[in-house]
């Protein structure tokens, strides 16, 4: 929770609220960020991997709102020098589960 608050706060979006629908990122995310103006959705792309800055292994604020499966195939794809496991697997726990 507090990292969906973090989250909301980084990009200027109003605090969420239950909806009594399932959750997902279109009835979730995408409502909020829509409305702030700051989105761009690029529908039917393709993408290989999130690329991050060679020097400083930093990228962009990003939101994957993939499958499952297809999320962690993104950030396992996103290597740099810097992330040499995939973005977010330092500890290489994302294929462990």
């Amino acid at each position: 929770m507090k990292r969906r608050q973090a989250i909301q706060t980084i990009l200027g979006l109003p605090a969420l609220t239950a909806t009594g629908t399932l959750a997902s990122s279109v009835n979730l995310l995408l409502p909020d960020a829509v409305a702030t103006g700051k989105l761009t959705i690029v529908p039917n792309a393709v993408v290989r991997e999130i690329a991050v800055d060679k020097n400083t292994g930093n990228a962009n604020v990003v939101i994957v709102g993939a499958s499952c499966l297809q999320s962690t195939c993104l950030l396992l794809n996103s290597k740099s020098p810097q992330h040499p496991n995939g973005l977010g697997n330092s500890m290489s726990t994302e294929t462990h589960y």
